[in-house]
């Protein structure tokens, strides 16, 4: 099921930059939206190519991931976290 996604936020995903794949994140967090294929994307990218810049980030984009890969039974990233 794909939900629509407001433009500040596509917007911001399109950036492309870690920057503004991380204020993405940190949106959907505050606003609660339950965007889980999103945070997967958006999440799994910045953990794999920017998890070191993430600094104190790093461990609230590890909990969306996470949950994220919950809800879409993503079963690869389930093994990342829980060993």
């Amino acid at each position: 099921m794909s939900l629509m996604i407001p433009a500040d936020l596509s917007g911001l995903i399109k950036a492309g930059d870690w920057q503004s794949k991380l204020k993405a994140l940190k949106w959907i967090r505050e606003k609660k939206l339950n965007l889980p294929e999103e945070v997967l994307r958006v999440g799994t990218s910045l953990l794999k190519a920017n998890g070191w810049q993430l600094g104190e980030n790093y461990w609230e984009v590890c909990e969306q991931v996470f949950y994220a890969s919950l809800d879409c039974q993503a079963s690869e990233w389930l093994k990342v976290f829980v060993r």
